[in-house]
């Protein structure tokens, strides 16, 4: 069929003419709608895509053109029933290496994609260094790619889409030359169970995986790791009577070594096992792991082997603990005195008790960790009795009382239970001469015990019914210490809130984020109140001393005078607060000690003396009689009106 010249160098193709061979990649979608509006909006297609002459051998008589590159721009011809797009030829002998090439600098592949397009370069007779060249990518990365079509086909998608990390193609080639079926297994679980898993699962633990996936796999598939041989499944293992013979004697003999053990030793495998299975091609490396045999056969083999070496061993600790017991005893023998000779052969036989049993212990630990790992790695949160391990032995016991048992729960009785609870309120507002109520006066508590208040604590604790329910209210008298405001005690009775270390702070960050909603409004604008004051006050203090500052400058002394200051090596008490004032811009209210919890937008005041300005001599302390009853005989406000303003606020 003719072909036309649209322009020097341009093509105009027919679209029912032109071969489009399978791209490496799917036709983005989004892509699509924004180059079928840009094509309607022009009315053509501007940029021509890439071609070259059909091969009737390959494409058949009935294209003219084969398509290079440009697929997107070609469906969108087609999808808009054009007759005619324009196009440009291309490099016959390098179609595949174009068609790469665009598809990795122009619209970014996955990394199954990139594999594909660089083992069509690879098929047109290009090295890795070549292809990597015309990709703008690194050997390495090439390399990486090209392994990755080494694997199953389902493998390659998991890893192209994200299911799986591109560094499991190192473990999944390692598994798939021990065992290919082996790694359709685990291919299988992991596509299953892709929701529940990371994406890194087989990089970390790939052998742990490909365990767990062949005891949930209905394949035909062995897999078994070369630790201990597991001798509460013997029967599966069908090892036969003499092995079976050889392992009740094992037993006898471990108990002359350890009288208080029970059942069969622990027998585990032994180097030369490992290399066996090495040997036959049937053993499953990787990282730090056990190691895993593929074959049963050659594992039944390998048990049977473990378990004979394993008795021999016994027997040859038994006969070397008898010279060694007969050593000592000719020794004692030679040694002992009429007086020493009772004592002595006592202690000697408590000490010979005690070695065996260290020799038992070793092997206890061991079964006491695959027990523990076996039946405590996973709990249910539901269950009332993990809740109270967790929550009574996070608050720990309350001992003895007075602020200086500073315990958790004491802490939290006397920072947060008594300031939060009603019951531990008492209004001790008392009445001036003319009757009129006077200044608001509210205790909480002694301030020094914390007895009542710890009492309480755990009789709430002990009222959850269910493991949730004391978690939550765990939660509860936590969160009342970390927020309460101390603004309501004496400022000798405030103290910082619990601070609940962990690693990377992870407890206090929940913390905020659990109580974060459920923080009283009231408190948030009490917060933000006093910090605002604090700014306020602080700002009026500065103005006032600068004013007093320009006086002093105006009246300054003469230099007689100033010579006679100097003399006295005194400042002027103004001054000396002037200057503290200076160092220290604010000595009320530090901003630095303004805590914002950008969680939960909570403003957290810092405790403390700062909160209460600096000690006037002539201001007493809001718990002082004295100071409270000349405040009652006034109309005025007193004292204590002035430094209890804040118990007007009800938590």
């Amino acid at each position: 069929m003719p072909r036309t010249q649209a322009n020097t160098g341009t093509l105009s193709i027919r679209l029912d003419r032109l071969f489009v061979p399978e791209n490496v990649r799917e036709i983005d979608e989004d892509f699509i709608v924004q180059l079928e509006r840009s094509v309607k909006a022009r009315g053509k297609i501007i940029d021509p895509v890439e071609v070259i002459d059909a091969d009737p051998a390959v494409h058949g008589d009935a294209y003219d053109y084969a398509l290079v590159a440009g697929f997107h721009r070609a469906e969108v011809g087609r999808r808009l029933s054009l007759e005619t797009i324009p196009g440009v030829y291309g490099d016959a002998q390098n179609e595949h290496t174009d068609r790469a090439v665009e598809n990795i600098v122009r619209k970014g592949l996955n990394p199954y994609e990139e594999a594909i397009a660089i083992k069509r370069i690879l098929d047109e007779g290009k090295s890795e260094d070549q292809a990597a060249e015309l990709l703008g990518l690194t050997k390495h990365l090439v390399t990486r790619r090209v392994k990755l079509l080494e694997l199953p086909d389902t493998a390659q998608r998991l890893v192209g889409d994200g299911t799986l990390a591109l560094a499991t193609v190192e473990p999944m080639r390692a598994i798939a030359q021990a065992s290919p079926a082996l790694l359709d297994a685990a291919i299988e679980y992991i596509a299953e169970y892709a929701d529940d898993l990371e994406a890194d699962e087989l990089v970390h633990r790939p052998l742990e995986t490909v365990t767990n996936a062949v005891e949930d796999s209905e394949r035909d598939v062995f897999v078994a790791p070369l630790g201990a041989v597991p001798l509460d499944n013997l029967a599966a293992l069908q090892l036969g009577e003499p092995t079976v013979a050889l392992l009740a004697e094992a037993t006898e003999l471990n108990k002359k070594l350890n009288p208080y053990s029970w059942g069969p030793p622990r027998i585990r495998f032994t180097d030369a096992e490992i290399d066996r299975a090495r040997a036959a091609g049937v053993l499953l490396e990787y990282g730090d792991e056990a190691p895993l045999v593929t074959d049963f056969t050659v594992y039944q083999d390998l048990c049977r082997t473990a378990i004979t070496a394993g008795v021999e061993g016994l027997k040859q600790q038994i006969a070397e603990r008898a010279e060694s017991q007969e050593i000592k005893s000719e020794k004692a023998t030679k040694k002992a005195t009429p007086d020493k000779d009772e004592f002595a052969a006592l202690e000697a036989a408590y000490r010979r008790e005690m070695r065996q049993l260290a020799a038992t212990a070793h092997g206890a630990n061991l079964d006491l960790g695959d027990s523990l790992r076996n039946g405590l790695t996973v709990i249910d949160p539901a269950d009332m009795t993990v809740a109270r391990f967790f929550v009574y032995g996070l608050l720990g016991a309350d001992t003895g009382s007075g602020y200086g048992k500073d315990t958790v729960v004491s802490a939290i009785a006397l920072r947060g239970i008594r300031l939060v609870i009603g019951e531990f309120r008492q209004d001790i507002t008392k009445t001036r001469q003319d009757g009129s109520p006077g200044a608001l006066r509210i205790t909480y508590g002694e301030g020094i015990k914390h007895d009542n208040q710890s009492h309480w604590l755990w009789k709430y604790l002990d009222g959850a019914q269910s493991a949730g329910e004391l978690y939550g209210r765990a939660l509860v008298v936590i969160a009342a210490e970390q927020y309460a405001s101390r603004l309501v005690v004496p400022t000798s009775q405030q103290r910082e809130p619990l601070q609940w270390p962990s690693h990377n702070d992870i407890a206090l960050k929940a913390l905020k984020k659990l109580a974060g909603p459920h923080i009283a409004p009231t408190l948030e604008a009490l917060n933000k109140a006093i910090a605002k004051a604090g700014r306020e006050h602080k700002e009026a203090q500065r103005h006032l001393l600068e004013a007093r500052r320009r006086k002093l400058e105006a009246n300054s002394p003469s230099a007689e005078d100033l010579a006679a200051e100097d003399d006295r090596d005194e400042d002027h008490p103004e001054d000396r607060y002037l200057n503290s004032l200076d160092s220290d811009p604010s000595p009320f209210i530090d901003d630095d000690q303004e805590q914002i919890d950008t969680d939960v937008g909570i403003a957290i005041p810092a405790v403390g003396p700062t909160l209460q300005g600096p000690a006037d001599p002539a201001v007493p302390d809001s718990t002082v009689t004295d100071a409270t009853d000349l405040a009652d005989q006034t109309d005025a406000p007193g004292p204590g009106d002035v430094l209890d303003a804040s118990a007007d606020i009800d938590f």
